[in-house]
């Protein structure tokens, strides 16, 4: 009776909870493809950029821009990188957390392609997609990842 009709309504919120997650992903990635007429390709630091000088040269909101990360993946060769750090094996993540949350504090979308989250409190994981990877040179043999894009959110 009443437990069953409780259940049911929590269970249609939860329900209309990740509609709206759904939703919300789907309108950062509309974002994303109307602005790839004004992409640019860089090998630069992420630290080197000043976004809102950028926004301000081509016109635009921080919000109708997306800064796409296509960092070092964890617990891969990160050698040579900027903003090297040898505890954190080449690459230093927290610095890039950091970082990217005050870009989102400014108002910017920041994606991120990894394996894993650097933290899980500020980026939620939008989309994935299952990569072959070869395990050694002249072999035949195949393993699979799962490579996954992230968007940066604020700390709640």
């Amino acid at each position: 009776g009443l437990s069953e009709c409780r259940e049911l309504q929590r269970c249609q919120r939860l329900e209309r909870l990740e509609k709206l997650e759904r939703l919300q992903s789907l309108e950062s990635l509309e974002r994303l493809e109307r602005q790839l007429p004004n992409l640019t390709i860089t090998n630069k630091s992420y630290a080197d950029f000043d976004f809102m000088q950028i926004s301000k040269d081509f016109g635009l909101k921080p919000c109708e821009m997306l800064i796409y990360c296509d960092l070092p993946y964890k617990n891969t060769c990160t050698d040579g990188y900027h903003n090297s750090d040898k505890k954190t094996n080449g690459f230093n993540y927290e610095a890039f957390v950091e970082w990217s949350q005050k870009q989102v504090a400014l108002g910017f979308n920041v994606f991120l392609s990894e394996f894993e989250t650097p933290c899980p409190a500020t980026f939620k994981e939008i989309a994935s997609v299952k990569k072959g990877i070869s395990l050694a040179k002249g072999k035949s043999d195949r393993n699979f990842v799962l490579e996954k894009l992230f968007l940066a959110r604020g700390i709640k």
